[in-house]
């Protein structure tokens, strides 16, 4: 909200205008982690991810995501890579929730699944 410049209320009524609000007004790829996380390209393509769950709203999975995100990326950013990174980042989170349980998921549960996570997606 702070980045457009407008009262969160009126953001949360529309997310995915936002997220390709963001792209558009910084020519970046914008990326609005939530329950279903948004990934919006300058272009106005807009990609939504279909892993994940309510017990990574917790302290830190927003740091792993974005430690994700870097390390994918490396020197350059691409839409196709971070599409990449959040859809593992769910499903390190998905794997994390089916060992440890939904309210119990702290951030290092995700980081212990990554590697399953990657080798069930075909990520190398």
């Amino acid at each position: 909200s702070v980045l457009l410049k407008s009262d969160p209320r009126n953001l949360k009524q529309d997310l995915m205008m936002a997220a390709r609000r963001l792209a558009s007004e910084y020519e970046a790829i914008a990326v609005l982690k939530g329950h279903n996380t948004l990934i919006a390209a300058p272009d106005e393509e807009l990609f939504i991810s279909l892993t994940g769950n309510s017990g990574m709203a917790t302290a830190g999975s927003g740091d792993v995501l974005a430690g994700i995100l870097a390390g994918i990326s490396g020197k350059e950013a691409s839409l196709q890579k971070t599409c990449m990174g959040v859809y593992l980042h769910g499903m390190a989170g998905d794997l994390a929730m089916k060992k440890y349980g939904r309210r119990s998921l702290i951030a290092t549960d995700i980081i212990e699944m990554i590697p399953k996570a990657a080798l069930e997606a075909g990520i190398d």
